[in-house]
């Protein structure tokens, strides 16, 4: 019944639920999608094009990798100590012959840096599927070769406990080359999401402006139907990108209704205070709305609404 009269209301929170389970989605929401594409297939193909298109921009590949390095360096600093102190030991053992020690050394390198390596490889993994966009073609061009190259070194053992600081060296390269190009304040849309930006007139409802309308009739379709409904018509040419720890990114989009709409899409961040906030703004100016005063002043605040549970990594606007 929902999907048939309200299909605005529910597309997010079904497509993102479907995109969150690992198996198959739950009996009740294939359900749900199923009567969605069946009778608005072009708004269940729209809003699944921008939900996979904006995971693209909010965390880019080299945000993710330039992430991995910072959280790694400590634990890495921390084991290479470890190991040197082991090293140290050892070489007093006079029972041992320098190969005896040699092995040692080596095999308990390997133990020790075994979790960094699955950490490096993974993450290496998850960079090197087939390129969707012309960034991450950028990407895998100017740094695959260098993190390959690099993730084998780290897994070799080195031949002296004095060359232990060189296994961490080439990511400690890797990761000035990504600081410097990631002082850059904002990037093309059509570089890290192309599809987004040749999309024009669709039926995506603005996130945020979602409203409970009933179609009148079941053969009429959306256009016609659902009339007064924000919808997004294009995607501005420039992402901004906040220079924060996590680089947000802040587009602006155009509603079918002329207006511009300014959002926040946040990544690798817990959203749960942000909603908790964003509950507390509504709250007041529902209080403030409530007086004749304060409304013939106009009062009130302006607020993003974020919610953390269908919306993990968005933050929008509805003031």
């Amino acid at each position: 019944m929902l999907a048939k009269q309200s299909p605005w209301s529910i597309v997010y929170p079904t497509l993102v639920d479907v995109n969150a389970y690992q198996e198959k989605p739950s009996e009740e929401i294939h359900h749900v999608l199923g009567c969605l594409r069946e009778l608005y297939p072009r708004l269940v193909q729209d809003v699944h094009l921008m939900i996979t298109e904006l995971g693209n921009v909010t965390v880019l590949w080299e945000e993710l990798w330039l992430s991995t390095l910072q959280d790694l360096h400590t634990d890495v600093m921390r084991r290479m100590n470890m190991l040197k102190e082991e090293a140290a030991r050892i070489a007093e053992n006079v029972t041992l012959t320098q190969n005896e020690k040699n092995k040692i050394n080596a095999a308990r390198y390997s133990a020790m840096m075994a979790p960094i390596a699955v950490a490096l490889e993974r993450r290496l993994a998850s960079t090197s599927r087939k390129p969707e966009t012309p960034h991450e073609v950028w990407f895998q061009e100017a740094y695959r070769e260098q993190l390959k190259s690099a993730i084998l070194t780290f897994k070799t053992p080195p031949a002296s406990a004095a060359a232990l600081g060189d296994v961490w060296r080439p990511f400690d390269s890797i990761a000035a080359s990504l600081v410097a190009y990631q002082r850059k304040s904002s990037i093309s849309l059509q570089e890290v999401a192309p599809q987004l930006a040749l999309l024009s007139s669709s039926d995506v409802p603005m996130p945020g402006l979602e409203k409970q309308v009933k179609v009148s009739g079941p053969d009429k379709g959306l256009t016609t139907s659902l009339q007064g409904i924000v919808t997004i018509a294009s995607f501005s040419e420039q992402v901004t990108i906040l220079s924060t720890k996590t680089k947000p990114k802040k587009l602006v989009i155009l509603g079918s209704d002329g207006e511009k709409y300014t959002y926040l899409l946040k990544g690798r961040e817990d959203l749960r205070l942000d909603a908790r906030i964003m509950q507390l703004l509504q709250a007041i100016n529902g209080f403030l709305h409530s007086s004749p005063s304060n409304c013939s002043n106009y009062l009130s605040i302006r607020y993003y609404f974020c919610d953390s549970n269908q919306w993990s990594g968005w933050s929008y606007p509805v003031g």
